[in-house]
């Protein structure tokens, strides 16, 4: 959703995300993948080159701050 937001508000596909998180769509493609697994994985990846960071951890704002209604 972020993607198509910037895409329809900007004219855009956007290309990082605040600034140190490179974003594509392969970015998203490699994200979706991982999380979908099932599998445990690496938050954080560095390239070995580059020495840039890679993260694909996620956290669930909503249920870290508020209770479950049972």
């Amino acid at each position: 959703m972020f993607a198509e937001a910037f895409v329809n508000g900007d004219g855009s596909f956007p290309q990082n995300v605040n600034k140190t998180q490179k974003f594509s769509q392969a970015y998203l493609d490699e994200f979706k993948r991982r999380a979908e697994s099932g599998q445990p994985y690496n938050e954080v990846e560095v390239n070995p080159t580059t020495g840039e960071y890679t993260y694909y951890g996620n956290t669930d704002w909503y249920g870290q701050l508020y209770k479950k209604i049972q």
